[in-house]
């Protein structure tokens, strides 16, 4: 398994206990929600700089990545919108606390900021909280899924 993909289904875990969302949480979905699928969070993982640890003509190298997970909360949009959608990442921001190692030796797990919105129209808007979190994770060159203890 891809290192990206091991992050994803470590964080998608870590929230699934999340009360609220009963379970409804995924990885990269691109359909839409019903009403009775909210809320809900979707866990993607956007982009992964590389760059070597070493430059030691032996290989495999030693790669560092700093990966980018964004954690998307979407809830129906009512009167009480943004305390729903900070209610909802004050869980998410805990979880995400309890192994900041999201099970592969990641170091340096951060939130770096978060977004919020509303899609949609008439009685198809949704609220979107996007949570944006760093990690460093090492692997050998060559090996996306192997792990290299920092």
């Amino acid at each position: 398994m891809h290192i990206r993909t091991a992050i994803r289904e470590n964080v998608k875990a870590a929230l699934t206990g999340i009360e609220a969302v009963d379970g409804r949480v995924f990885s990269s979905r691109i359909s839409a929600f019903e009403d009775h699928e909210l809320p809900a969070i979707i866990v993607s993982t956007p982009t992964d700089t590389v760059s070597l640890l070493n430059t030691s003509p032996v290989r495999p190298r030693v790669q560092r990545r700093d990966q980018t997970i964004d954690v998307v909360i979407v809830a129906s949009a009512t009167d009480s919108l943004d305390d729903d959608l900070d209610e909802l990442a004050e869980q998410v921001e805990a979880k995400m606390q309890v192994d900041p190692t999201l099970g592969v030796q990641a170091t340096n797990l951060e939130l770096r900021g978060n977004q919020s919105t509303v899609i949609g129209d008439g009685s198809e808007m949704r609220g979107v909280l996007k949570l944006n979190y760093s990690v460093t994770v090492s692997t050998r060159e060559g090996a996306p899924k192997s792990i290299h203890a920092q």
